[in-house]
């Protein structure tokens, strides 16, 4: 995924550099904006093709191995916060 959004960024950057030194409307320039979208969308497509595999083999490991609660995001301060005994604590790791 991440090889793939720097590809992503690489490509607007060089594709953006030659559109700057065409003359905006140009037949040129418009042939450069369809290269990009057409390249870009191809792109999008293939990231969330690797997001919908990542989380669906999340969830199938997740539920073969009996995870009940899943949470994503920061929980730092949940963790913080939290002053249990050592089992429960490290059940919220």
């Amino acid at each position: 995924m991440r090889s793939q959004r720097r590809y992503q960024n690489k490509l607007k950057g060089k594709l953006s550099r030659l559109m700057a030194r065409k003359k905006r409307g140009s037949r040129w320039w418009k042939r450069l904006v369809r290269s990009k979208q057409r390249q870009l969308a191809r792109l999008a497509k293939q990231m969330a093709d690797i997001l919908h595999k990542q989380t669906t083999r999340l969830v199938s490991t997740l539920q073969a191995r009996g995870v009940q609660t899943v949470v994503i995001g920061d929980i730092r301060d949940i963790r913080r916060s939290a002053q249990y005994n050592k089992v429960a604590n490290q059940k919220i790791h």
